[in-house]
């Protein structure tokens, strides 16, 4: 099998979250204890499975495939997984709840990074593009085309219009 795992420590070094094939397990640095496990769930809490969500028509709040790449904003509060199945959600650190499902890409979501400010995130994928998400909403605000392959890192420049991407 060939599992791929992410991993990222929060801004105040206190919380390292790890992908576990869907989920996301969020553990206190210090102590080494388990925080919390973000996992999919149904938008109707009556049903358990997403199978069972699909067939009441409900919206399953998660990811499909596994989670590839994980950020942190800046102010911790929230954690931003991307998947194999081209989805990015960001979710709540303290709560575990979903705060914006987000789709964009056309292919597995390879590396995210937030803003400074918290106000934008970028993340780049094996659709050889990079997307820019506004944040509050998780919208997709911008895609950019030119690699010719993965895009491997995505960083924010050194002024307001440049951004940093690497690839094959």
């Amino acid at each position: 099998e060939n599992t791929k795992l992410a991993v990222t420590l929060n801004p105040d070094g206190t919380l390292v979250a790890a992908s576990d094939s869907l989920n996301v397990q969020i553990w206190d640095v210090e102590t080494g204890s388990p925080k919390l496990t973000l996992k999919g769930y149904c938008e109707d809490e009556t049903k358990t499975t997403q199978r069972e969500c699909e067939r009441a028509d409900k919206e399953w709040l998660g990811h499909e495939e596994e989670v590839t790449a994980l950020a942190f904003s800046p102010d911790g509060e929230i954690l931003a997984s991307g998947s194999a199945d081209t989805t990015i959600v960001f979710w709540e650190v303290e709560s575990g709840q979903v705060k914006w499902p987000s789709m964009g890409h056309w292919a597995e979501v390879a590396k995210m990074v937030f803003h400074p400010d918290g106000g934008e995130m970028l993340s780049g994928g094996k659709d050889n593009k990079i997307r820019a998400w506004r944040l509050p909403g998780g919208k997709s605000t911008a895609y950019y085309e030119g690699h010719l392959s993965t895009v491997n890192g995505v960083a924010f420049g050194w002024d307001e219009g440049t951004i940093l991407t690497p690839g094959k």
